[in-house]
């Protein structure tokens, strides 16, 4: 997300954040609130001693891997910055919010 911000910075559109983070918002509670609350139901399912590669199903970590090129791909473009930082600001924005819902697993489980 900083890097996002600082690209929107150097070329000047700094006003792109704003779009950004309502899409960011969106995308995190219509779709990765949902990959998130499956992945929590399924973590709390295992049983210790599980392998750390079946704490998501194959579908998120194909996901992640897709993730990962668009990640690369987005580096390497010719794309102007601010459309690349807009991209890193709304899918790094999304991911934050929604791993509210995992941090509040965690917490809560800890309190007990």
């Amino acid at each position: 997300m900083v890097n996002g911000y600082l690209l929107l910075s150097l070329a000047g559109r700094e006003y792109f954040a704003v779009f950004a983070l309502l899409a960011g918002t969106m995308k995190s509670l219509f779709i990765l609130d949902k990959v998130a609350t499956r992945n929590i139901d399924r973590i709390e399912k295992m049983h210790d001693g599980a392998c750390i590669g079946s704490v998501y199903s194959i579908r998120t970590w194909l996901l992640v891997i897709c993730m990962i090129a668009l990640g690369r791909f987005l580096r390497r473009s010719v794309l102007p910055g601010e459309y690349i930082g807009t991209i890193y600001l709304l899918v790094g924005w999304g991911l934050f919010l929604s791993s509210r819902l995992m941090w509040r697993v965690w917490i809560q489980g800890r309190k007990e």
